[in-house]
């Protein structure tokens, strides 16, 4: 897999990869990530193609998605790992 490029995006990044013909158009923003991957014929072979792609609308979807995973994220980490005390105890 190599990267062919990127998308400008003020608050995530936007790497365009190829692999075999087959594109991938990756967002990440902090510790989280979405990839769409695409084979020949659907619609994205070509950097342009996938610039053309990530359009307002798709960039809002993905930007709902992650705030939807970082609250899956919080949740699952206050549900799964123990409470942190209150106070540390005194060291003499």
């Amino acid at each position: 897999m190599r990267i062919v490029g990127s998308v400008p995006h003020p608050k995530m990044k936007i790497s365009v990869f190829v692999n075999d013909n087959r594109w991938s158009i990756k967002f990440e923003q902090g510790l989280l990530e979405q990839t769409y991957k695409f084979r020949d014929g659907e619609g994205v072979a070509s950097l342009e193609e996938a610039i053309r792609w990530t359009t307002e609308a798709v960039i809002a979807s993905v930007t709902d998605t992650f705030t939807r995973m970082h609250h899956t994220r919080l949740d699952a980490t206050h549900t799964h790992l123990p409470a942190l005390p209150d106070e540390f105890e005194t060291i003499i």
